[in-house]
Parts: C-alpha cells; sequence; structure tokens
C-alpha cells in the first residue's frame, strides 16, 4: 500500500518524535482505511519499531473528488501521531 500510495508516512520538521500519516479511504479485503480503528493500525503497524506508545494528536480528513468508475468518495486522512521513543 506504500508503494501504490494509499498510505504515506514522514517525520513533521521541527516536532521531534511525530510523524505525519496520510491514509485513502480504500478498501483491501478486511482492511478499510476509512475506518479510524484501522488507521490506528497503520500507524501501530510503522511506527512499533521506534515508539513503545503513541497518541494520535489529530486525524483531519481531507476530500479530494471520486474514485475513478465509482462515485465513492475519494478522501485522504491525514493524522498526526506523537511516538514515546523506546
Amino acid at each position: 500500500m506504500v508503494q501504490n500510495k494509499t498510505i504515506g508516512i514522514s517525520a513533521v520538521a521541527g516536532q521531534p518524535n511525530t510523524y505525519q500519516i496520510d491514509v485513502l479511504n480504500v478498501w483491501d479485503g478486511d482492511w478499510d482505511g476509512g475506518k479510524p480503528e484501522d488507521r490506528k493500525k497503520v500507524a501501530d503497524f510503522f511506527l512499533r519499531q521506534q515508539c513503545s506508545s503513541m497518541e494520535i494528536l489529530s486525524d483531519t480528513p481531507v476530500p479530494s473528488g471520486t474514485y475513478a468508475f465509482t462515485s465513492k468518495q475519494r478522501v485522504k486522512h491525514t493524522m498526526l501521531v506523537r511516538c514515546m521513543p523506546k
């Protein structure tokens, strides 16, 4: 999913241990980027190596039209996550 830009992660400049995680609201089998609990799983997965725990500071939906060949709304959720280092 990272390769096809469904999910993106980057460190936030000037804010130590803070990351921006972008997740599109796509469905992939038993995972749905439109669900808050599945977006939290993404954050847990990507940050588990360096974080003992984390706090989701914000989760902002950004609509960007519809998906091709459907009327489903395309929404990118931008999360800011603070990591408590191990």
